[in-house]
């Protein structure tokens, strides 16, 4: 591999970073500019009431061309139900395989993806059943091939830098519906491992607005009591 060859391999993901993550402000800025009121400033947002966040993940991508799933759980704050924060971690929960040489022997391993780290959620945008936010998280941890036998092989440190969209509809205020998109870029790659894993990412989500719910219950339960007293 040439000078410019590997100078060109190193730099791309960040270069792919930094345009999706203006992309994405963009279009948030050009929503913002029709409806959503984002004078609001950071500080402003922090100041509003702070809810606990757990919740399961998981998104649909690609490694080498192939469709695989990647798992996760995140847990933190919520300001106001406009900014989330917290920590995350992510896992390669569809099985790729890769041959190995151990011993003189050509053996198939399985690729191992975990990683960890912050993940922020912003809504930039409100106006009836419709919601959208720009969720970006960044996780450090390793990749490695694993055999049968439980035995690792090529195991080095990974980054990952993952910006998306997504925009979610609201039925009856109580379930919202939604998908979004965005890319899985690796800032820091395993040369030993030979997979592709920057690729797009895209979601499907289903959410139960238990708050709504609640209050719904609530409200009901006081109707008929007045109607009983």
């Amino acid at each position: 591999m040439s000078k410019s060859e590997l100078v060109a391999r190193t730099f791309a993901p960040m270069v792919r970073a930094i345009c999706f993550t203006v992309l994405l402000i963009a279009l948030s800025g050009a929503a913002a500019a029709q409806r959503v009121n984002l004078s609001d400033s950071l500080r402003r947002v922090l100041r509003q009431p702070v809810s606990p966040v757990l919740k399961l993940d998981s998104r649909y991508s690609f490694v080498t061309g192939r469709s695989v799933d990647i798992w996760g759980i995140k847990a933190g704050v919520s300001f106001g139900k406009r900014l989330n924060l917290g920590a995350m971690y992510s896992w390669l929960h569809t099985p790729i395989s890769q041959n190995v040489t151990a011993q003189d022997n050509i053996v198939s391993a399985r690729l191992r993806l975990r990683y960890g780290g912050f993940f922020a959620e912003y809504t930039f945008y409100r106006k009836g059943p419709w919601e959208a936010m720009i969720p970006i998280q960044m996780g450090f941890g390793r990749s490695f091939l694993e055999d049968p036998e439980g035995v690792r092989y090529y195991e080095l440190p990974v980054l990952f830098y993952e910006p998306a969209m997504v925009v979610d509809y609201k039925i009856y205020n109580l379930v919202a519906l939604g998908g979004g998109f965005g890319y899985r870029l690796l800032l820091l790659r395993n040369p030993d491992i030979d997979q592709q894993l920057t690729a797009p990412i895209y979601m499907l989500r289903a959410r139960i607005l238990l708050e709504n719910l609640r209050g719904k219950a609530q409200s009901k339960r006081k109707e008929v009591q007045t109607g009983l007293s």
